[in-house]
């Protein structure tokens, strides 16, 4: 998976879809970690992940999957840092209170 892909249909492990995370529009912030101290502007929307499928995405243990609101990929990687980079770039600036 990168950015520019399709985000994959893959079901979660109560068995819903992950599409039903995906609702409005919104640009959607998943992650198998939350990051609660980001000041992220309302039309981002933060879905905590436990477990996405390794034959998917190689690193399930730690990513942060940005997802437009056509469910495309905006946005795939590990490090935080690079993601806060990403972000203010390209969106908006993140408050670092």
């Amino acid at each position: 998976m990168e950015a520019g892909d399709h985000f994959p249909y893959f079901e979660l492990p109560n068995g819903d879809s992950v599409y039903s995370l995906l609702k409005g529009p919104h640009f959607y912030l998943l992650s198998t970690q939350i990051k609660d101290d980001w000041d992220l502007p309302d039309f981002i929307k933060q879905k905590k992940i436990e477990h996405l499928p390794t034959d998917i995405f190689e690193a399930s243990e730690k990513i942060f999957i940005l997802v437009r609101p056509d469910n495309y990929i905006s946005y795939i990687g590990t490090d935080p840092q690079e993601l806060r980079s990403f972000l203010s770039s390209n969106l908006f600036k993140i408050s670092d209170t």
